[in-house]
C-alpha cells in the first residue's frame, strides 16, 4: 500500500460530513500520486503558483500607518490557513481540503485591499471580483494558459460564499436591502421565515429529520418588484448564490450541473428569472414537453436530494406555468404574488422616491388617484422624469426643486408611451398590498 493510500485509509475516520480525497474529481484526469492526497497536491501548486508568491507584494491593511507594519495578502492568507486548520481539525474535517481552499481564496485579489478592487470594478467593462479572478488564474492564466487543474472540490471552496451566473462567472448583487423594497408585514415575514431564517437556521431542521430544501414562487406584472425582492434576500444571506437567466443557458444539463453544484457548496440559493422562459410553461400550451423542463422538475424535487438548497423563480405568467412545477410541495412551497398597488400603496411609493428629492406644494392626491394601473417601476419613472425635468428647467442647478407641474407632466409621458408600446395582457392584473 502507498503513502497516499494509507493517508487516504485514514480519512474513513473522519467526520461524516467531511469531503474524502479518494472521490475528488479534476477537469482532467490525472495519474494519481504515490506520496500526496489530491487536496495535498491541490495545496502545492497553489502554494507554487506565481499568482500566490505575488501576494507578499499586495497590501491589504495597514496597522501604523506611520510605519512599516502591514499586513500583505500573503500574511492575511497564511493566518487564514491557519484559523482553518484549527477549525477542520476540531470538526473533524479534512485539513487538506480546508487549506487547499484557504491558500487559493485570495490570490486573485487586487493590491490596496478592497479598495483595488473597487476602482478595477469601475475601471473593467465587465466588472471585476477577486474570486472571479482567482478561478480564472487557476483555471487558465497559471503555468501560461494551462491551468493549476485543481480538484473541484477546492474550486468549489474558493467559490463558496460568492454570486455566479449560469456559466460561472462572478456577479456583484445590487446593494438593495429591506428598506428598498415596499412589502406587506406578511410577505416580509414570509420572506425573512422561509428563506433568511430558513437558511441560517438549517441545522435544526436537520436536526428533525425534516426537508431542507425550500421553494418560492415571485409572480405579477413587470415592474411591480420581483427583482428587486431577489436582491434584498440576496443581501440578507451569507451563502453561495447562482443566478441563473435564459440568456446564460444554451445546452441541455446546464441545469441539473448547477444544482450538482448549488448541493455541494449548501446552504446555497438559486435564483431563477423567469422561468417561464427557461421551460416552465404548461405543458400543453407548448405542444410537448420543453427540453429544459424535465430537468428543472428533477433539479427540484428529484432523486437526488437537495438538502440546503432553496430556490426562488420568478414569472410574469403564472397561469402558463405548468402544474406539475407549481402546484408540488417540494418544488414551490410558497408563492408571493406581486399585484400591481393600490391607491395607499401608490401614494406610499410616491412619498418614498419623492423623499430624496427637494420638492415644493406637491398635491400627491391627484396624481395617486391619475396613477391607476401603474407599477412601482413606472412610479419610480415618473419621479426620475420630473427630476430631470427640473433640472433641464433650472440650469443644471444643485438646488433645483421638483414641482407638481413636473410630476404631471412625467406622468402624461409615461401613460402616452405605455398606451403606445405596453403588449403585456390586456386583462387588467389584481391589485395587491405587495410592492418592491
Amino acid at each position: 500500500m502507498s503513502i497516499r493510500e494509507n493517508l487516504e485509509a485514514r480519512e474513513h475516520q473522519l467526520s461524516k460530513h467531511a469531503t474524502k480525497s479518494f472521490n475528488s474529481t479534476r477537469a482532467i484526469t490525472e495519474p494519481k500520486s504515490e506520496i500526496r492526497t489530491e487536496f495535498q497536491r491541490d495545496r502545492d501548486r497553489i502554494i507554487h503558483s506565481n499568482a500566490f508568491r505575488r501576494l507578499k507584494h499586495k497590501t491589504q491593511v495597514f496597522i501604523a500607518p506611520k510605519g512599516d507594519h502591514y499586513v500583505t495578502r500573503l500574511t492575511h492568507t497564511l493566518e487564514v490557513s491557519q484559523i482553518g486548520r484549527t477549525i477542520a481539525r476540531a470538526l473533524n474535517l479534512n485539513e487538506d481540503l480546508v487549506e487547499a481552499m484557504t491558500l487559493g481564496h485570495d490570490i486573485g485579489h487586487t493590491p490596496f485591499g478592497h479598495a483595488g478592487e473597487e476602482v478595477l470594478n469601475e475601471m473593467v467593462s465587465d466588472g471585476f471580483s477577486h474570486a472571479s479572478q482567482s478561478i480564472r488564474l487557476v483555471e487558465v492564466l497559471e503555468k501560461e494558459g494551462q491551468g493549476l487543474n485543481l480538484t473541484e472540490e477546492t474550486k468549489e471552496g474558493i467559490l463558496r460564499g460568492h454570486t455566479v451566473d449560469a456559466k460561472m462567472r462572478f456577479l456583484q448583487i445590487d446593494d438593495v436591502s429591506w428598506d428598498d423594497v415596499v412589502l406587506s408585514p406578511q410577505q416580509r415575514k414570509s420572506l425573512e421565515r422561509n428563506i433568511v431564517k430558513f437558511i441560517s437556521h438549517i441545522s435544526l431542521y436537520e436536526s428533525k429529520n425534516l426537508p431542507t430544501s425550500r421553494g418560492c414562487l415571485l409572480t405579477g406584472p413587470p415592474g411591480t418588484g420581483k427583482t428587486l425582492t431577489c436582491s434584498a434576500v440576496m443581501n440578507q444571506v451569507d451563502s453561495t448564490i447562482f443566478y441563473i437567466t435564459s440568456e446564460d443557458i444554451t445546452d441541455r444539463g446546464q441545469i441539473s450541473d448547477l444544482y450538482d453544484v448549488a448541493r455541494k457548496v449548501a446552504p446555497s440559493i438559486v435564483v431563477v428569472e423567469d422561468i417561464d422562459t427557461l421551460g416552465g410553461i404548461d405543458r400543453n400550451r407548448a405542444g410537448g414537453d420543453h427540453p429544459i423542463l424535465g430537468e428543472f422538475l428533477n433539479c427540484l424535487a428529484g432523486v437526488e436530494s437537495n438538502s440546503g438548497v432553496v430556490t426562488i423563480a420568478t414569472t410574469n405568467y403564472p397561469e402558463y406555468l405548468d402544474k406539475a412545477l407549481v402546484d408540488r410541495p417540494g418544488r414551490f412551497d410558497f408563492r408571493i404574488d406581486f399585484g400591481l398597488p393600490d391607491e395607499k400603496l401608490r401614494k406610499h411609493i410616491l412619498e418614498k422616491y419623492l423623499s430624496t428629492f427637494n420638492h415644493k406644494n406637491i398635491d400627491l392626491k391627484p396624481l395617486v388617484k391619475a396613477t391607476e394601473g401603474m407599477t412601482g417601476a413606472h412610479l419610480k419613472e415618473m419621479v426620475m422624469m420630473a427630476y430631470m425635468d427640473s433640472l433641464e428647467a433650472s440650469g443644471y442647478k444643485k438646488t433645483t426643486k421638483i414641482t407638481q407641474k413636473h410630476l404631471e407632466q412625467s406622468m402624461k409621458t409615461i401613460t402616452e408611451n405605455r398606451a403606445k408600446y405596453n403588449h403585456y395582457k390586456k386583462e387588467r392584473p389584481q391589485e395587491s398590498i405587495l410592492h418592491g
